[in-house]
């Protein structure tokens, strides 16, 4: 066991790890000085690499808690769709009402300007909602961008919902991100495809 001394102690705020094998019999120490010393309730009795273990996980920052969500708590939704599935994208805000703070791509202004709005949504929204039906190429691209722009982002993502809405032929999306949610939408945003997205939303 290491040295033990006023800072491992616990002096200035410091948490004391300290470590003993576990096939040490401590009832057998003689001197009453050192076995109180290993009885201490810092001292583990385990084996070694579950004290290295031990040692990472105090060593690791706390976790960070995100600031508290604007708009009296209703979360910023991306409703990220391509301008010919306007309907569903209505459908969508229909059903989740004001429980939520919406923003959608926008549709004038310069290649610059729109590209910068888009990367200004992926940043700040909550959540981003997509619309896939034949669009593969577009659906993956909105994916690889939202990845790209990540770690400029305040807080994780709640979830990325992608409505899975008809087309017949249907390519494969081929793409998969731990925050997506596919949802059934292929007879229509009913019910219980709102349901599902609320879910994800935490509405």
């Amino acid at each position: 066991m290491t040295g033990y001394s006023s800072i491992a102690r616990g002096g200035r705020g410091a948490r004391v790890l300290q470590w003993r094998s576990p096939g040490l019999d401590v009832a057998g120490i003689e001197c009453l000085r050192h076995r109180e010393l290993l009885e201490l309730e810092t001292v583990q009795s385990t084996s070694l690499e579950s004290f290295k273990r031990a040692i990472v996980e105090a060593l690791a920052p706390p976790p960070v808690t995100p600031p508290p969500l604007p708009n009296g708590g209703r979360p910023f939704v991306f409703l990220n769709t391509e301008p010919r599935h306007d309907t569903i994208g209505a459908q969508i805000r229909a059903g989740i009402g004001d429980r939520a703070a919406w923003a959608e791509p926008l549709r004038v202004g310069s290649a610059l300007e729109v590209r910068r709005d888009l990367e200004q949504n992926l940043i700040d929204c909550d959540a981003m909602v997509m619309v896939y039906t034949d669009n593969a190429g577009w659906a993956r691209a909105q994916l690889r961008a939202f990845r790209k722009h990540a770690p400029r982002r305040e807080r994780p993502v709640r979830a990325i919902p992608v409505i899975n809405a008809p087309a017949d032929p249907k390519p494969e999306l081929g793409f998969s991100l731990p925050e997506m949610i596919i949802i059934d939408g292929r007879g229509g945003i009913g019910s219980e495809a709102l349901a599902q997205l609320t879910r994800s939303l935490r509405l």
